[in-house]
């Protein structure tokens, strides 16, 4: 028989490690065997604020139900698919010994991955370069080009943050070497975002091969590239030149 305990996030968290996570689930032969079990696997990880109460309760004979397999609320552990459970783990301690950990929500974790960037921009950084993600693709930016999220009220920069979501009415601009994008809105999602910016690189280095002192040249070259791949460039002040999206 099995019972499961669900941790109480006394003090506002709540324990995860190899040992006890949102949900421990049990295996003995009667409510007492159990409760031994669970007394020496919560030895360890009780703390508790007198706010919040207990971090574990008991499997009491009165009112714990023991269920023929590892549940929770009458679900199968590797079936459970609650939004409020993401993230977290089952512990499955068996009678003979063995220790099992289930990560929960799998299906509902995959669907998000697989839907990841594709109506709002999602972007990973590492090693300081940043990655559009799609799905299940990353594609890393072109090295040399910067990025910042910019929206009607703000404008903010995520240097040194790991992981991108941008939510809201958001554009995003490039940058390399003072050369600057027009606005890029976030809900083109990242693929088609990441193609721009490998357009915009592309032209960039083709516009600062032609720096001078009095400015960027705009020749014949420079104009085909932009007529060939639907983009555009104009210098915007002081000799600043921003490529744009048609």
């Amino acid at each position: 028989m099995f019972y499961t305990y669900r941790q109480n996030n006394s003090g506002g968290y709540f324990i995860q490690n190899d040992e006890v996570d949102m949900f421990v689930i049990v295996e003995g032969d009667n409510h007492q065997d159990i409760q031994k079990i669970a007394d020496r696997i919560f030895e360890n990880h009780s703390e508790y604020c007198t706010c919040c109460g207990e971090r574990w309760s008991d499997c009491d004979e009165d009112w714990s139900e023991l269920t023929n397999e590892p549940m929770i609320n009458s679900t199968s552990v590797y079936e459970v698919e609650d939004y409020w459970y993401k993230g977290y783990n089952a512990i499955i301690y068996y009678k003979n010994g063995e220790k099992e950990t289930v990560e929960l929500c799998k299906k509902l974790l995959h669907e998000e991955m697989l839907n990841r960037g594709k109506d709002s921009l999602y972007i990973e950084i590492e090693d300081d370069r940043f990655y559009f993600v799609d799905g299940l693709d990353r594609f890393i930016a072109p090295e040399g080009v910067v990025f910042w999220e910019e929206s009607d009220k703000c404008s903010a920069d995520h240097k040194g943050v790991d992981t991108i979501v941008v939510y809201g009415k958001s554009y995003i601009r490039f940058k390399k070497h003072g050369i600057v994008s027009s606005r890029i809105d976030k809900l083109e999602g990242s693929k088609n975002i990441y193609d721009k910016c490998l357009l915009f690189s592309d032209l960039a280095d083709i516009l600062l091969k032609r720096m001078k002192p009095s400015g960027i040249e705009l020749d014949e070259d420079v104009l085909n590239y932009c007529m060939n791949n639907n983009v555009g460039c104009r210098v915007v002040s002081n000799n600043d030149v921003e490529i744009y999206f048609k």
